[in-house]
């Protein structure tokens, strides 16, 4: 016995469910996106409104000591800013440290992901991971070192001396070491930014690299051992 379901012209019952049926997905995502508004009207008053604030503060003449003398000003702060000789060279050193630091990370960042891999897939794990010691340490020291020259070069008073290579190398090793003679100290802010980023690097290295390396090794071994496979059985063995 077979049922036949007859439809109105124009399809309207079909219609009519696929409607429903993504009223229903509507009210699904928004249920799902509902608990999320807090946090996004929360994100937006922190972010974008002190955004716009200062937007408009950078077009007015406004002084916190002089209060009654606001005004506006147009782009005359903009002007001043762009002319000043102590802004320019803020912004190259701003430039110089930022892209020292990203360089740096994405250096590290790939070297440590090479060096897992190779850690992983080496039949002597333990000995690779060995050389990955010695070439990743002097390759952070290096970088270091190298960053400080330019900054040093950029700025001669980021230090409390100008530095050449042979004392930027000095000094990489000197806080890496964590002895510190105090001869040579950072003075300028963003001298002490980089620095105090070298001394973060310098825990991570030693302790989430290195454990990273003794994990590696520990699974290049079982992976090693998970080849070679049990010992075949001979006739009479």
């Amino acid at each position: 016995m077979s049922t036949t379901l007859e439809r109105a012209p124009g399809g309207a019952p079909e219609t009519a469910a696929a409607g429903s049926g993504g009223a229903l997905r509507r009210s699904a995502d928004w249920a799902r996106r509902a608990p999320l508004l807090p946090a996004l009207v929360f994100t937006i008053i922190i972010t974008q409104l002190p955004f716009v604030a200062t937007l408009v503060i950078s077009f007015m003449n406004w002084n916190a000591y002089y209060p009654d003398e606001r005004g506006f000003a147009g782009i005359d702060n903009f002007r001043r800013v762009l002319t000043d000789v102590n802004t320019r060279h803020a912004i190259w050193v701003t430039i110089v440290l930022t892209a020292g630091v990203v360089l740096i990370s994405l250096v590290l960042g790939l070297l440590m992901a090479w060096q897992v891999r190779s850690i992983l897939r080496s039949r002597h794990p333990a000995v690779r991971a060995v050389e990955a010691i010695a070439l990743s340490l002097p390759l952070f020291l290096l970088l270091f070192a190298g960053t400080y020259v330019v900054l040093s070069g950029s700025d001669p008073k980021a230090f409390t001396e100008p530095l050449s290579r042979v004392d930027s190398l000095y000094f990489v090793v000197t806080v890496f070491s964590t002895v510190g003679f105090g001869d040579i100290a950072p003075v300028a802010e963003g001298a002490r930014v980089l620095v105090t980023v070298q001394m973060v690097g310098d825990l991570l290295l030693i302790g989430l690299v290195l454990r990273l390396f003794v994990t590696a090794v520990d699974r290049g071994r079982r992976r090693a051992a998970g080849q070679e496979g049990p010992p075949s059985l001979t006739p009479g063995g």
